[in-house]
């Protein structure tokens, strides 16, 4: 994990987690291009790196969750890497939480 870890770094306007084999990734604020090229090359660089030490990332695990106020509706962010694509979701599940 210590790969994933070195890779996030390269990212300063992102923030991680690692807890095990779970890995969480945020971004707090930026336009809508800003937020969908960064964590598409946050989630490139986890895979990437999650490659070099024989794991691979999880299409059934990995959610993304815009979080936002009441009064305000986030930008519609797709994530595409290989070919899964990453839609909005409206929960998900981090080291068995549901959120």
């Amino acid at each position: 994990m210590r790969r994933i870890h070195r890779a996030l770094q390269s990212f300063p306007e992102i923030q991680y987690s690692l807890y095990a084999d779970d890995i969480t990734i945020w971004i707090k604020r930026g336009s809508p291009g800003f937020l969908e090229d960064t964590l598409l090359d946050a989630l490139r660089a986890v895979d990437q790196a999650a490659h070099t030490i024989g794991l691979a990332c999880s299409v059934e695990k990995t959610s993304l969750l815009p979080v936002h106020s009441r009064n305000w509706e986030p930008p519609q962010v797709i994530l595409r890497n290989h070919d899964n694509t990453f839609y909005p979701q409206k929960t998900l599940k981090v080291v068995g939480l549901h959120i």
